[in-house]
């Protein structure tokens, strides 16, 4: 589990359970041959060395995220 926790923000197995484990509240999405170029593009942009990318993604997406503040 700790090789896990690793890759998902070192969340405890609690935040787990409660976030990315739970089905009621985690989003899946198939991917395809045809969306790999798309996929793999924004996988660097959100986990690349560069903040420009990450930065313009969360403005650009913050109106989906249904956060409690």
């Amino acid at each position: 589990m700790a090789t896990l926790d690793k890759h998902v923000g070192e969340m405890d197995p609690d935040e787990m359970a409660e976030t990315v484990m739970n089905p009621e509240t985690r989003t899946l999405k198939q991917i395809t041959m045809e969306d790999a170029e798309e996929v793999a593009q924004t996988f660097m942009d959100l986990m690349g060395e560069s903040v420009g990318p990450r930065k313009s993604f969360i403005e650009k997406n913050a109106w989906r995220a249904n956060i409690d503040v």
